[in-house]
């Protein structure tokens, strides 16, 4: 839920044609540290091979189209 959420937010960023360069990047930032902050803690590392499987199950639930949305 909530990281499938951030990350499509973070990779749905787009520049708007009245956004400076500044305020783009500064959106950017502020979407990383969303991810970061829903990134799992505790005693079990966050690997890379999680971030993999993460962003594969991402690409697939996108990959659907339109007549899988709620």
């Amino acid at each position: 839920g909530a990281r499938f959420n951030a990350w499509d937010d973070f990779f749905s960023i787009r520049k708007q044609p009245d956004e400076s360069l500044s305020t783009l990047i500064a959106r950017i930032e502020d979407g990383t540290s969303k991810i970061k902050e829903l990134r799992p803690c505790g005693k079990t590392a966050y690997t890379i091979e999680d971030l993999d499987a993460e962003l594969i199950c991402m690409t697939m639930v996108r990959s659907l189209g339109e007549e899988y949305v709620r």
